[in-house]
């Protein structure tokens, strides 16, 4: 092996290590239960990079607005409570809703009406 490999390995099994290091102490267990609606946000909000970069048509707005609604909903209640769930639980329609109007606004707009 030469120099390069040996310093390749060496800096792999460190950050291995180091991983398993803080799985140990908790710091996993703790981000996913703190950070899972970014599971859900993240792909809506790409979707949205998608469609403004002119890579995808207008269908995946539908989705895009369902799916970032639905990650910044979440993302509030399991930051200051599950209990204000009961009063926001009407923006589960609105994400639906948000999707649709997305879709209707920028798919008519690309066909110049």
């Amino acid at each position: 092996m030469s120099s390069k490999n040996d310093m390749k390995l060496g800096v792999f099994i460190a950050a291995a290590g180091l991983v398993i290091l803080l799985g140990k102490l908790g710091v996993f267990g703790f981000l996913g239960r703190a950070l899972w609606p970014l599971v859900i946000l993240v792909p809506g909000l790409f979707l949205h990079v998608l469609f403004f970069s002119r890579r995808t048509s207008a269908a995946v707005l539908i989705p895009a607005g369902i799916l970032t609604v639905y990650g910044l909903l979440l993302g509030f209640c399991n930051t200051w409570g599950w209990g204000f769930m009961s009063h926001l639980w009407p923006l589960l329609l609105f994400g639906i809703a948000v999707g649709l109007y997305e879709y209707a606004f920028f798919h008519r707009r690309g066909r110049g009406v």
